[in-house]
């Protein structure tokens, strides 16, 4: 089974899904930074 990663942004009622296999490499490493430290900055403990 491979894993598959979508990278899911929503704001005001929109959105957009974006599979990981559209962007090239260094884009997905760039995202998946990118949402991570998203992830740390907003965790509430």
């Amino acid at each position: 089974m491979r894993e598959e990663y979508l990278f899911i942004f929503a704001s005001d009622g929109e959105g957009s899904v974006i599979p990981a296999r559209v962007l090239a490499d260094g884009e997905f490493d760039k995202l998946y930074q990118f949402v991570m430290e998203q992830i740390d900055n907003h965790k509430p403990w």
